[in-house]
């Protein structure tokens, strides 16, 4: 038993050991041949091998097919003949029967000339609806219908409007027969949803309804039309046609309707002709205004056309046209009424402006918060005097800030920067000349001295909540470069602040030390626009320290004390600039600019000896200097300063060669020869003993 066990175990393992080897035979086969194809692949140009991946797209399920866009030759002949000429022929043609109802003619009777407008529109029904059945002739029967509509509408109107085509007298029922005539021009337009030849047919409803004389019954009329035209728009999301209503139906007005309201007999009761045709006017301007503002706002969001950019130019668009056709004549003819006009239309725009917030419609949100604040800013100056306006607008911008950064909305921070800007400017050319005084904690100053330190507070706040909020939020390069107004302002308001309190006299001191602290509060927080503003300080306080200031009202002592804090504050700047000048926080136009400051220190220095040292001593003066210069290069390990000490000695030099050897007396070159000759062996030990130090 035990020799057969063996037997069979050792026939089970030649066994394995044959199926192994034809697998190691297989496997070697195997990588042989992913060899040869690796070979063959890389031989391959790129294309060829890109081939079995395109195969493999292949089999994936079709995707939506993109028909590709082919040039095609427009033939602007045929466009103009097929669907230009016929609507403006329908137009004109509509509008003749328009003039032929509407006025009084020998051989026609109001009867015959309203029988005849049906009549007419009915053979335009029925021309129409034959022309559309046809393939070719499909949008010229439409525009006949268009018309058909059109004139059944003016028709109906001219029933009771018009004295040369009256048969009824009663305006209700007029009312009635247009509603009628109003919902199946609706039902027709639902139908077809032509935006062209919708906007053909209401253009000549509106502009016929203004043929004869204008009422407040006119209005009414045309409020129907406002109706069809919402619906319209609600149901069909029609985008252009917001466009084409909107220019057509203003500038249709402009040119014809105020005109045809001046022509017209209107009951005035208490007002004088011109304003009762104002109100007229007023109120056609108003229907426009809320026709298109509601059709704006009844578009429903459309990705793929993206229409919401384009309904917020429409609403801007909608807005100018309706505030500077009736704006100008109401503060004319109302005057008291404008600040009304104006705060309760921004009042109705912050409402729109949050419903559209709430429905996340952000595009319609902004345009809308835009007008808001800018009707609600305006209105600010029509009720309160200057100070008090620009009061409330220096108190109004932090909040603007603040909500545009806690709210996360650009409009508020845009806008903070316009009326920021603007209000400055408004200060400095309009009311900076105008005097006044306030009271002021038991006192009286004067305003423009309260609106420079309340500017300075309120664009501080504006700089410091901006740097605080703005990292929670995403700020454009454009926005971070507007931030330059927050900081440049506030710099500027400080300036005017300290001119108009203290004495001219102090101003070049006062801009040193102002200098001063921005630099610092510019390092301390890292900030590009505060350290542009000191560079800006600078050049004011060199230019007044070069070509304005002697300290003539000073003692000598108070006088070089002053010039000394001026420099020093001047070096101190120079100095905390330089701290920050390998940072990576530094914009590379800035290290420039920074050794301008040192040169412009230099220069201010010998100025300063030669305008403040007796002439005698002058080239002892600058000797000193140059010394001063070399012991702070040292100190500092600042090799500026060491070159300028060199630039010093040479022009000390050039001044004992040729002034000092000529002019002084015997016992002045004595004196200034020694002194001299000593600071600049002094200078040569410490070179000679310490060398230069480590340079920056």
């Amino acid at each position: 038993m035990t020799a057969d066990n063996n037997q069979d175990q050792k026939g089970a393992l030649s066994g394995l050991k044959k199926e192994l080897e034809d697998i190691r035979a297989a496997f070697n086969d195997l990588r042989n041949r992913i060899a040869v194809l690796e070979i063959k692949i890389s031989a391959l140009p790129k294309e060829e091998m890109l081939q079995p991946a395109k195969e493999v797209l292949r089999q994936e399920p079709p995707r939506p097919v993109v028909k590709e866009r082919v040039a095609v030759k427009k033939d602007v002949e045929a466009d103009l003949g097929k669907f230009w000429l016929n609507k403006i022929g329908i137009i004109i043609f509509t509008l003749g029967i328009a003039f032929f109802i509407a006025y009084a003619f020998r051989y026609f009777g109001p009867a015959a000339k309203i029988a005849f407008g049906y009549v007419l529109a009915a053979a335009l029904f029925f021309f129409g609806q034959r022309q559309q059945k046809k393939e070719k002739f499909v949008n010229y029967g439409r525009v006949l219908l268009a018309g058909a509509w059109a004139i059944i509408y003016f028709t109906t109107y001219a029933m009771y409007h018009f004295d040369a085509s009256k048969i009824i007298n009663n305006q209700l029922l007029d009312l009635f027969l247009l509603t009628a005539v109003a919902l199946g021009m609706i039902f027709y337009y639902l139908r077809y949803k032509s935006e062209a030849l919708t906007a053909v047919s209401l253009f000549i409803a509106y502009f016929t309804a203004t043929l004869g004389d204008v009422t407040y019954f006119t209005f009414w009329s045309c409020a129907l039309l406002a109706i069809v035209t919402l619906t319209l728009v609600y149901k069909l999301q029609w985008l252009k046609f917001i466009f084409l209503g909107i220019f057509f139906t203003y500038f249709t007005h402009f040119f014809w309707t105020i005109k045809q309201i001046y022509f017209s007999t209107i009951v005035t009761i208490d007002l004088n002709t011109d304003q009762a045709y104002f109100l007229i006017n007023g109120a056609f301007l108003t229907l426009y205004w809320f026709l298109f503002t509601a059709g704006v706002h009844l578009i429903r969001e459309d990705k793929e056309r993206k229409v919401y950019n384009k309904l917020a130019a429409a609403e801007l668009c909608n807005f100018i046209f309706y505030f500077f056709m009736v704006y100008p004549k109401l503060i004319r003819l109302f005057p008291a009424q404008k600040f009304n006009f104006i705060f309760f239309l921004g009042i109705v725009y912050l409402v729109i402006a949050l419903i559209m917030l709430r429905a996340r419609k952000e595009k319609l949100f902004t345009s809308n918060m835009a007008i808001a604040l800018s009707l609600l800013t305006l209105a600010v100056p029509l009720k309160f005097i200057f100070f008090h306006t620009n009061l409330v607008w220096l108190v109004e911008l932090p909040f603007l800030v603040f909500f545009g950064f806690a709210f996360r909305q650009k409009v508020f921070r845009y806008f903070s920067f316009a009326l920021a800007f603007l209000l400055f400017f408004k200060w400095v050319t309009l009311d900076f000349s105008k005097y006044c005084k306030v009271a002021f904690f038991g006192g009286k100053i004067a305003c423009n001295n309260l609106i420079a330190f309340i500017g300075l507070a309120s664009l501080s706040a504006c700089f410091l909540l901006s740097r605080t909020l703005k990292k929670r939020n995403e700020v454009t390069n454009l926005e971070e470069n507007f931030g330059a107004i927050y900081s440049g302002l506030a710099t500027i308001y400080l300036t005017m602040f300290l001119w108009l309190i203290l004495p001219l006299e102090w101003l070049t001191f006062t801009l040193a030390m102002e200098a001063l602290f921005i630099i610092g509060a510019g390092v301390l927080l890292q900030d590009k626009f505060l350290r542009l503003c000191y560079l800006a300080l600078v050049a004011v306080m060199a230019y007044r320290f070069t070509f304005i200031d002697t300290h003539a009202y000073f003692e000598a002592p108070v006088k070089w004390l002053m010039v000394g804090a001026e420099l020093i504050a001047l070096s101190a700047g120079y100095f905390l600039y330089r701290r920050i000048r390998n940072k990576a926080l530094v914009r590379t136009w800035e290290p420039p600019l920074v050794r301008l400051i040192f040169v412009i220190l230099a220069f201010l220095c010998v100025v300063a000896v030669h305008i403040y040292v007796t002439r005698t001593w002058i080239s002892l003066g600058l000797g000193a200097l140059g010394v001063l210069l070399f012991i702070t290069g040292f100190l500092a390990k600042d090799k500026i300063f060491r070159l300028a000490g060199f630039l010093i000695f040479g022009l000390t030099l050039l001044r004992v060669v040729f002034v000092d050897l000529v002019n002084l007396p015997v016992i002045y070159k004595i004196i200034s020869f020694i002194i001299l000759g000593i600071l600049f062996l002094g200078v040569s030990y410490i070179y000679t003993r310490y060398g230069t130090g480590k340079a920056k």
